[in-house]
């Protein structure tokens, strides 16, 4: 809360931050948080699924079609999915204090406490019946929660069962590489249908995943991506087709695969982008915070993307990294800059 949220002008007796937006915690690190890189993507995710609207956690909102999408996200299990569902949509039967002393069920109502100023005991202050972000808090502490009291011995997965023969193959291999913006990390997964790029980033860059020390230190795997990041700095126009490994919801990765078809050396804009989806222009910001949520920096050519305007707008990397790459490319002329 200290860390991500949003703090208040005038503090109401304890409550000096409110909880985080969704769009807030779709971008952020969470280094904070203690877990896994993996458990903090999937956190992330559900907050890009809430900001995006793929995910309603609204009152009213359809149990068991809300779980089903939740289901659907990269992972979530059926226990996290349960768990969201009582304390956000208010579905006790979802996760009974019987199955989870831990977490008592509740009925969908967000909580209230005396106000300093006066008011009635328990009467709801302004800040507690901001119903919508109150249910993005509880759906997102379910992720995290459950992480913390169920983190277990390794072999688990984040809902805290055992994981599967595929997922037990898979192995996560790391190595850095020079470029002229930093030392860049390459991240990937060795599983069961091959080797697939999982990050792309930079140094200082949001969001940008941690090395953990079971991850496998080795360049092997990842030199056909070395040869093409290669091929880029050395001013080639370069494609970056390998296989990625799948994550993000699927909002996420339509936008992601349309940064794939932006040609090197040309810029288009988030309006752009959005009519070329065929989405509403109201949903301008959504697409934007799913650019920024983009883990394959390069490799998926995010920085392409300016305001209409011509500003640069944000960039995960850094604008001057992204004025940088433009330039690179021929799609900025240095003596603009």
């Amino acid at each position: 809360m200290t860390a991500y949220g949003r703090p208040l002008p005038l503090p109401d007796g304890g409550l000096t931050h409110v909880f985080p937006g969704a769009d807030d915690l779709a971008e952020a690190p969470l280094a904070e948080l203690g877990m896994p890189d993996s458990r903090r993507r999937t956190v992330r995710t559900v907050a890009a699924a809430l900001a995006e609207g793929t995910v309603c956690l609204d009152a009213g909102a359809d149990r068991d079609e809300t779980e089903k999408k939740l289901l659907g996200l990269r992972g979530i299990g059926p226990w996290t999915a349960g768990c969201i569902r009582m304390r956000a949509l208010g579905a006790p039967e979802s996760c009974s204090p019987a199955t989870s002393p831990s977490r008592p069920a509740c009925d969908g109502r967000a909580p209230t406490r005396s106000t300093p100023s006066g008011g009635a005991p328990g009467a709801p202050t302004p800040y507690t019946t901001s119903g919508a972000r109150w249910r993005t808090g509880t759906a997102l502490r379910s992720v995290t929660s459950n992480t913390r009291q169920q983190s277990g011995p390794p072999d688990t997965t984040v809902d805290g069962g055992p994981k599967t023969d595929e997922k037990e193959a898979t192995m996560i291999a790391c190595t850095t590489i020079t470029s002229p913006l930093g030392d860049l990390l390459l991240v990937g997964e060795d599983g069961a249908d091959g080797f697939t790029l999982t990050s792309l980033s930079m140094p200082g860059q949001k969001n940008a995943p941690a090395p953990h020390p079971g991850w496998r230190y080795t360049a092997e795997p990842f030199a056909d991506v070395i040869r093409r990041l290669g091929a880029y700095w050395a001013g080639e126009p370069t494609r970056f087709d390998i296989p990625f490994t799948p994550g993000g919801t699927d909002f996420q990765q339509r936008v992601w695969r349309a940064l794939e078809e932006i040609p090197h050396g040309t810029t288009t804009t988030y309006g752009a982008l959005t009519a070329h989806l065929r989405l509403p222009r109201a949903q301008t910001q959504a697409v934007g915070a799913a650019i920024g949520a983009n883990p394959l920096l390069l490799a998926r050519a995010c920085h392409r993307v300016i305001g209409a305007d011509g500003s640069m707008r944000g960039y995960a990397g850094g604008v001057e990294r992204k004025v940088h790459l433009l330039t690179h490319e021929g799609a900025l002329q240095p003596a603009l800059i």
